[in-house]
């Protein structure tokens, strides 16, 4: 079961969370006020607040499974100046696409501004030895998908290619 909430933190700020079978998966802290031009936390302040957050937010059943992506361009501004940090979930040694956590703290006041976490519950993996090597499974897959190289040129609506070679407007 999931269940949203919505809720007012004071008169400029506004908290929403999501929970799935007892464990927040969302959550999001947003000011509609104007806040400090200046950034006043640095990338390696910003992760030990976001570390701080996993270790309250991330179920602790979970936490051996997800492991720190140190994704160098984390800075982002849209709305606010935020630093963003991720993990990724692991299954037998190996990354679950689309799966794990991400935390975003605000560059300015060091507040967790976003936090998601993405799970899906009841998957089951296959042992890594029956896993099979990349270059085996497209050299495998390839002949039978029927994928040919195709080169394709785009015009302007506006030019047209005269029969004989050249280009007129």
């Amino acid at each position: 079961m999931t269940r949203s909430r919505r809720w007012r933190l004071s008169q400029r700020r506004f908290r929403s969370s999501r929970t799935v079978t007892g464990w927040v998966t969302g959550c999001s802290i947003w000011t509609t006020r104007p806040g400090p031009q200046a950034l006043t936390y640095t990338r390696g302040e910003a992760l030990g607040l976001a570390e701080d957050g996993y270790r309250k937010l991330v179920p602790a059943e979970l936490g051996d499974a997800l492991r720190f992506v140190d994704v160098p361009l984390t800075a982002g501004n849209f709305g606010d100046a935020t630093y963003r940090f991720y993990w990724e979930r692991m299954e037998q040694g190996r990354p679950v696409d689309g799966e794990g956590g991400a935390i975003a703290i605000d560059a300015r006041s060091g507040d967790l501004t976003d936090y998601s976490l993405t799970w899906r519950h009841g998957r089951t993996f296959a042992a890594p030895g029956a896993v099979r090597e990349r270059a085996r499974v497209d050299a495998a897959l390839r002949p039978h998908l029927g994928m040919t190289l195709q080169y394709r040129l785009f015009f302007a609506p506006a030019i047209r290619i005269r029969p004989g070679g050249g280009c007129r407007r």
